[in-house]
């Protein structure tokens, strides 16, 4: 299995000052690399789950949202009770369980996935059977046959 990266996407690096920080487009995964390297590892570094196919006009600075290529979904399982106000930490057993669950789950299932922890919680990478192209951003084609 080989983890395909559309481009263009967007990293952001957060700041240690109140999360503020800075959107960049890479354009392939020369830019990717480079733009990693140059972290060294200090820094929080996050990407666009999906490629895209075009960029906001007039300074394509910015990826155009309504334009994904989704070949995957990534699910995200976090340490945090989301429906309490503040989102106050929980046990990490829970997300763990959950997630080794849905690992299960999907071995049997022998659906295509991968599995990270990303050192506050993890996430499922969910291959598709095709990729996906949204006419809009309000609609995505749905497939008759299971993934």
């Amino acid at each position: 299995m080989q983890i395909v990266f559309d481009f263009p996407r967007e990293v952001m690096e957060l700041s240690p000052e109140r999360g503020r920080g800075y959107r960049k487009i890479v354009r392939n995964n020369n830019d990717l690399e480079r733009y990693w390297t140059g972290k060294n590892g200090v820094s929080n570094a996050y990407m666009t789950v999906y490629g895209y196919r075009g960029t906001v006009q007039p300074h394509n600075r910015r990826v155009d949202l309504e334009t994904p290529i989704i070949r995957h979904f990534v699910m995200d399982f976090d340490p945090k009770d989301f429906r309490s106000k503040g989102g106050g930490g929980v046990d990490t057993s829970a997300p763990l369980e959950q997630t080794k669950r849905l690992h299960d789950f999907l071995l049997q299932e022998n659906i295509t996935h991968c599995v990270w922890y990303s050192g506050g919680g993890f996430h499922i990478w969910v291959g598709l059977d095709k990729p996906y192209i949204p006419s809009n951003g309000d609609t995505c084609p749905t497939s008759k046959k299971r993934v």
